[in-house]
């Protein structure tokens, strides 16, 4: 019959063998399913910004696959990287000839341009609201220039120019009061 002593060795090595073979194990699970779902929600929200699926099932699928990521970091399959490299091209080669479009015609009526990626890249053009009646005559010389469905024309008070020259004016007005010592604070 072993000494007591003997079989508490044997039974504290075999547990600390087992700590120090299955504690690390569990570690890099632990830090595998943080990362994957570091990853679901980098790609969830990644998705939804660019309009695409951003189902949860459809984000599992692809982690299952273990799909790489895409060149854009998240989960994406080969025809979505494909839509979103076509959409990135095509937003670069035409957006500058919108802007010069506009630069010629309706410079002094133009509030403003933004790109809605999760409505698919579609590209909207702000003008004044006073000069409605001039834009939507060249409207449709505007929509050419992009795809017609994927350019959307909207009406401002004031233009991006008007508004930047109220904020500086603003500025310039709180750094003279507070050099006569009155401080506004929010």
């Amino acid at each position: 019959m072993p000494k007591l002593g003997t079989v508490i060795r044997t039974i504290l090595l075999t547990s600390l063998a087992t700590m120090l073979v299955l504690q690390p194990n569990a570690l890099i699970a632990a830090k595998t399913n943080a990362k994957s779902v570091d990853i679901l929600e980098k790609s969830q929200r990644f998705r939804e910004e660019m309009g695409l699926d951003g189902d949860s099932k459809t984000l599992q699928s692809l982690l299952n696959e273990e799909r790489k990521l895409s060149k854009y970091g998240v989960l994406l399959t080969e025809n979505e990287e494909k839509e979103l490299d076509a959409r990135f091209k095509k937003q670069k080669d035409r957006i500058p000839k919108i802007r010069e479009y506009i630069n010629k015609n309706l410079k002094n009526e133009f509030a403003g341009l933004y790109i809605d990626q999760s409505q698919g890249g579609v590209v909207k053009v702000g003008f004044k609201k006073s000069e409605k009646e001039k834009v939507e005559k060249l409207v449709d010389e505007l929509k050419e220039l992009y795809d017609e469905d994927m350019i959307e024309v909207y009406y401002a008070e004031h233009t991006n120019e008007e508004l930047n020259d109220l904020a500086d004016k603003i500025s310039e007005d709180r750094i003279t009061l507070k050099k006569r010592g009155l401080n506004y604070h929010q």
